[in-house]
């Protein structure tokens, strides 16, 4: 029984972590992306105004601002710093657990309730974690093989990461490109 929860409480830490993480690079991201759409709509604005300008040349910058704006009143809400630190400081709950778990003896019925008690009212403390985090958790397991789906899943979730930052990134540049083609 023992066995048992000292894998579910690693996973969970480990779910965590990388939950927490995961925030952390969102909020990293986003504080990046924000200041680099506002410099080229600067950029957009003061090469179009020495451009003859067209009414397409118009649109594009107002929606890239119409998109700026939305997106610096959205992320903010989304609480990302935040979030990551109270996942932090569960999951160091969560590792002092896992080593009382540890050494508790197997045949010490109550003092393994009171821990398990204790995972359980963790889990409530903060928002549960992604299962793009347990993925990776288990990923990280020694003895923990994956299922091909999972696999799978893993796999498209970081290749649309990738992509949809990569998409992000070229966007603006593109889009100039194209205005100044016109």
């Amino acid at each position: 029984m023992k066995e048992a929860w000292l894998r579910k409480v690693w996973l969970t830490r480990k779910s965590r972590i990388n939950a927490a993480e995961r925030l952390r690079s969102w909020s990293s991201y986003s504080r990046f992306f924000v200041p680099y759409y506002s410099a080229f709509l600067i950029v957009a604005t003061v090469t179009d105004a020495y451009q003859q300008p067209s009414r397409l040349a118009f649109v594009a910058p107002l929606g890239i601002s119409v998109f700026v704006f939305a997106a610096s009143l959205y992320i903010p809400a989304l609480r990302l710093d935040e979030r990551a630190e109270a996942l932090k400081r569960n999951y160091i709950a969560l590792d002092e657990l896992l080593y009382h778990f540890q050494t508790v003896d197997d045949s010490d019925s109550p003092q393994l309730s009171e821990l398990i008690a204790r995972y359980k009212s963790l889990l409530m403390e903060v928002e549960n974690h992604h299962a793009i985090d347990y993925l990776l958790a288990l990923r990280g397991a020694k003895a923990e093989s994956m299922s091909f789906s999972q696999q799978l899943k893993l796999l498209a979730t970081q290749v649309g990461t990738m992509g949809a930052l990569f998409l992000a990134l070229s966007l603006p540049v593109a889009l100039e490109a194209w205005l100044l083609y016109l």
